[in-house]
């Protein structure tokens, strides 16, 4: 059988761990790249072409799937023309920014019967895996908290909001498995010192079962911190995916319990995930279903929040 040949747009930061991921993957290569990226040639392949135009790459015909990695800004028009070509993308997060631009895209690419795969990092994190095990047997958990942010990064082409929440926001849908509603949603900070000011946000979602997931959102934070917690009456169930020991169920009297979830590399994961559906033809829209959900709530927080600086 012929390697899987992978196309990528974008090596930026992110892009750069889409490259180190293929290179530890089996029977898969990287063929082309775009970047403006002084230091790509040297994190890829001889026989690794690099165009400074995407197109380029999506009309080769010596593609299977296309990975993007570029500005969020861009995904719209680069989705609708692989889409229109058949051939499978597995996008970054967010991966549109207007719910009307996320209709249509899952519209078009149900019509096409196309595969679409969107990056929420997290849900491919063997320690959330394992996370979502112990609540299947135990499910009677009273609440979700989340911190999740950093000093930064201060992006110009994309607010905190939508670089941080989607990650925080499909883990809860993936979780609760129903929509909620935006209960609160208000301002811990703001910074007008950047082109596009950094963000401290506080949103609280009320699902249908009466469940609250209350996430803290940002680019203003002190240091960079990931922790989402499921609590219970008894304990807690805490994923830290920067911690050595990702997931741990944390008393209030005892002694924290670390699970042991394996240390595979999430994005290994995803990549893997994304060749074995184009290998086997496998379309599902679950990622695309997800995603809408997400913007929808993305956008309604961001509405709440103009109404809030009135």
């Amino acid at each position: 059988m012929d390697n899987v040949k992978l196309g990528l747009i974008g090596v930026g930061k992110w892009g750069t761990n889409y490259v180190k991921a293929i290179k530890g993957i089996k029977n898969v290569d990287l063929n082309y790249v775009t970047s403006n990226n002084d230091i790509t040639e040297n994190l890829l392949n001889k026989d690794c072409t690099i165009e400074n135009d995407w197109r380029k790459i999506i009309s080769s015909n010596n593609v299977d799937g296309i990975i993007v990695a570029s500005p969020p800004n861009t995904h719209y028009e680069i989705l609708k023309e692989c889409i229109d070509l058949r051939i499978p993308v597995l996008i970054e997060k967010p991966f549109v920014l207007k719910v009307e631009d996320a209709q249509k895209i899952i519209n078009f690419a149900k019509r096409k019967y196309s595969l679409v795969y969107v990056d929420y990092i997290h849900l491919h994190h063997p320690a959330f895996l394992k996370l979502e095990q112990e609540i299947k047997q135990k499910n009677d958990f009273i609440d979700i908290k989340s911190i999740s942010g950093n000093n930064g990064p201060f992006r110009p082409d994309v607010r905190a909001l939508w670089d941080w929440a989607p990650h925080d926001i499909a883990m809860c849908l993936k979780i609760m498995e129903e929509m909620p509603k935006v209960n609160k949603v208000c301002y811990l900070e703001k910074n007008f010192d950047y082109s596009i000011p950094g963000e401290l946000i506080n949103i609280e979602l009320l699902f249908p079962s009466r469940i609250k997931a209350n996430l803290t959102i940002g680019n203003l934070l002190k240091r960079k911190k990931k922790e989402f917690s499921v609590n219970y009456e008894e304990y807690s169930l805490i994923y830290d995916s920067n911690s050595k020991y990702s997931l741990k169920k944390s008393f209030i009297n005892e002694k924290d319990i670390y699970l042991y979830a394996g240390f595979e590399k999430p994005l290994t994961n995803l990549v893997q995930k994304f060749v074995n559906a184009i290998v086997l033809e496998k379309i599902d829209f679950k990622d695309l279903d997800l995603s809408l959900k997400v913007t929808k709530l993305i956008q309604e927080i961001e509405m709440n929040l103009k109404l809030d600086s009135i």
